[in-house]
């Protein structure tokens, strides 16, 4: 194990911190074992699963269903790994996204205390008590903690926070606070601005996100119900006039996995590119 792991530490090592975005939260050593005991153990589940299929409902067993049996659970390891190694990538996207989907809200808070008059530390710690900005609260909690526990002043900890961050946009919002605290502008006028700016972006975005999903759901509606029904009732008019049933079955597989799997996609896509409402 010690040794694979080793040879694959220089493809893994740009994982370092990407991998804190993910649910382990390890090491990249500890990180490549799990890889590989999850990729072993799901070769191992296929290989079984498909040879007691074979065994039971074909009634015999022979060395091409043995390879073919190990071929699909070289697979299905192979796809365990690929998974594994893009998933802190992934883990990390999606919580620049969480950032980014709660900044207009974020920034629209910010605006609203920063009218008050009070200690920007204490602006800080009421909207990090809201518990509604998803990944920001995370962000805050960690700028409350260098000011609280390791003596931080607030310049100190939002350029930390800055440089830690890996959204580019609450990053941008970060300096532009600095340079305001730093030059004695108003905080309000600033928090306004920027408040401002992410709701207009916001708005755009939903009207882009409008136009997306109304063209996806013409094009799914054209290829996967009408087209589907054209072709199976074609396949039916085929099959009756040729008196072959086999027209019928060479559609099982895109009714039965090319259909359900293109749905999956589409509900996907919906998930990703939809903005915070």
């Amino acid at each position: 194990m010690n040794f694979l792991v080793k040879k694959l530490y220089p493809y893994f090592k740009d994982k370092k911190y990407d991998i804190f975005y993910t649910q382990f939260k390890t090491s990249i050593e500890d990180y490549i074992k799990t890889t590989l005991k999850y990729s072993f153990l799901t070769f191992i589940l296929s290989f079984i699963s498909l040879s007691l299929i074979f065994i039971f409902y074909l009634n015999f067993y022979n060395i091409v269903l043995f390879s073919v049996s190990v071929l699909f659970g070289i697979i299905v390891g192979f796809l365990t790994f690929i998974y594994f190694y893009i998933y802190p990538s992934l883990a990390k996207a999606d919580y620049v996204k969480d950032i980014e989907d709660n900044l207009p809200f974020f920034a629209l808070y910010f605006y609203s205390y920063s009218g008050s008059q009070m200690n920007i530390i204490d602006i800080f710690k009421l909207l990090n008590k809201e518990k509604r900005f998803g990944a920001i609260n995370k962000e805050i909690s960690y700028l409350l903690i260098l000011i609280n526990n390791f003596g931080y002043d607030i310049l100190s900890a939002l350029l930390e926070l800055a440089r830690k961050t890996p959204s580019e946009k609450f990053k941008e919002f970060l300096y532009g606070l600095i340079s305001v605290i730093r030059s004695g502008g108003s905080l309000k006028d600033f928090a306004r601005i920027y408040a401002k700016q992410n709701l207009e972006e916001y708005e755009i975005q939903l009207k882009e996100y409008n136009e997306k999903v109304n063209l996806w759901v013409t094009l799914y509606a054209f290829f996967f119900i009408t087209f589907p029904m054209v072709l199976l009732i074609l396949a039916f008019l085929f099959s009756i006039a040729s008196g072959n049933v086999n027209i019928l079955n060479s559609l099982l597989f895109f009714f039965i996995v090319i259909i359900p799997f293109s749905y999956i996609t589409y509900l996907y896509m919906i998930h990703i590119y939809q903005p915070k409402i």
